[in-house]
């Protein structure tokens, strides 16, 4: 095998420490939430995490519950990771909450 430099070391480095890494996981999907954990701890806007304290959900409409939990998610996480996957989150549910409405309603938009 021919020595092409410094930069097919690097790459064959880079490439056996990834394969070691690959091996640990045994879905894609669990490799994949791995690496989006880490980019969004290194990318995370918030430096110090508040303590949020949760209240009981058992009398309180369901909607309220999760606008909640997602103020208290954001206050702290806020990353680029989170804002591209909040975001699909906020269109999907105004989505099936103007469905739900038209459903009701019996009108078509």
């Amino acid at each position: 095998m021919t020595d092409h430099g410094p930069r097919s070391k690097i790459f064959l480095a880079i490439s056996s420490s990834w394969t070691e890494m690959a091996n640990r996981f045994s879905r894609i999907q669990e490799l994949l939430a791995f690496l989006l954990d880490g980019l969004h701890e290194d990318l995370n806007r918030v430096k110090h995490k508040p303590y949020v304290n949760f209240r009981d959900a058992d009398v309180r409409p369901d909607e309220d519950v999760a606008d909640e939990y997602l103020a208290n998610h954001i206050a702290r996480n806020d990353s680029i990771i989170v804002d591209v996957c909040q975001v699909s989150m906020s269109l999907k549910k105004l989505y099936v909450k103007k469905l739900l409405v038209n459903e009701t309603c019996n009108f078509l938009l």
